[in-house]
């Protein structure tokens, strides 16, 4: 995903294959597994497909040695506690089916309840425009708009915001809450008392 951008919605201009299907197409899969916060695999007609959620993303799983960005790992649990192995799900496609990746682009639901848009209304995900693929952008940027405003989940971590391992993440995210509320606990006079000592360690 790349950390370093704003949080806000980017038209990721080109990033799909004209494949298009045209709109209201849909198929009704079974999960096999979750791979990040976006990604899932799923069963169509026996055979394997990975399956790219439009219209969001959330931070990248570090890969080769790389550190993942903050949340990455909570985004894909929430998505497994969403849809655990086996769960029957509907997918519902835009104009553009496929990425340049060949992973297939769909809304993901079970009946009503629209998983891209959950995802982001958890403060996991941004919302995003895929090539033409726009059929969902307005649910997952309302449904984002939530954590936003109120600085929850990705809205509340610095964007270039990267950790090594599960077990850092942890830390970082517990030394962050421990600041806030540390923070919080202070009255006027220590806030100001601060200040203070701020300005006299920079002159």
């Amino acid at each position: 995903m790349g950390w370093v951008k704003p949080l806000v919605g980017i038209f990721a201009v080109g990033a799909v294959a004209s494949v298009a299907l045209g709109g209201g197409d849909e198929d009704t899969v079974v999960v096999n597994r979750v791979i990040d916060g976006d990604t899932i695999d799923v069963d169509i007609d026996g055979e394997n497909t990975r399956v790219r959620l439009l219209n969001i993303d959330t931070p990248e799983i570090g890969h080769n040695g790389e550190p993942s960005e903050c949340l990455a790992e909570e985004a894909k649990q929430y998505l497994e506690g969403r849809l655990p192995k086996g769960t029957g799900v509907r997918l519902e496609y835009d104009s553009e089916r496929t990425d340049k990746y060949g992973r297939t682009l769909a809304g993901v639901f079970i009946d009503d309840d629209f998983i891209n848009a959950d995802v982001a209304a958890e403060g996991l995900a941004t919302a995003v425009v895929f090539g033409e693929n726009d059929k969902f952008y307005d649910e997952v940027h309302n449904a984002e708009r939530g954590p936003k405003d109120a600085g929850e989940g990705i809205f509340g971590v610095s964007d270039e915001c990267k950790v090594s391992s599960d077990e850092d993440m942890a830390e970082a995210l517990s030394g962050a809450e421990a600041a806030a509320a540390a923070f919080a606990a202070f009255g006027e006079a220590d806030i100001a008392g601060y200040e203070d000592v701020l300005d006299k360690s920079v002159a």
